[in-house]
């Protein structure tokens, strides 16, 4: 079903994301991060997304959490992002952070197959990523992310 026919029909989607965060400050080292989104578009425009995060290849860390919104409303938490249908076959996840924006892109021929990918893209003015710890929120500095999966199933 394309993201146009979803005002009367629900649509779902699971994400399977793995990249590696090459991370410059305040300790260089690479970040490993799993993260599985189901996505659910739904009746009258609301979008749902159920994310699964693990961080670490050693420690891992797992977290969980789900968020509704209307399609272009702020998910809220600390992501800010916003899923958004570009056309009738593309829908865009983008979260704006200070220093740069990171967007999954959703494509699909409607109810057979997707694909998704994502990128990162500085701001003007910058020239590394800036981000914060999980716990600590202390900030971190990385550059660009190497993407080792993105995977797309309809359900």
């Amino acid at each position: 079903m394309p993201f146009a026919s979803a005002a009367h029909a629900e649509a779902r989607f699971r994400l399977s994301l793995a990249w590696v965060t090459p991370i410059v400050e305040p300790r260089p080292h690479d970040r490993v991060v799993q993260t599985s989104f189901i996505v659910t578009l739904a009746d009258k425009g609301k979008v749902t997304e159920a994310v699964t995060r693990t961080t670490g290849r050693r420690r891992q860390s797992v977290s969980m959490q789900e968020r509704e919104a209307d399609l272009g409303d702020e998910l809220g938490g600390r992501s800010g992002a916003q899923w958004r249908v570009l056309n009738e076959s593309t829908l865009v996840r983008v979260a704006a952070r200070p220093s740069h924006t990171f967007a999954i892109w959703l494509r699909t021929d409607g109810s057979r197959s997707c694909t998704v990918s994502l990128e990162w893209r500085l701001k003007p003015g910058f020239t590394v990523f800036e981000g914060r710890s999980r716990r600590g929120r202390e900030p971190r500095f990385f550059t660009q992310p190497r993407v080792e999966a993105a995977t797309c199933e309809v359900l």
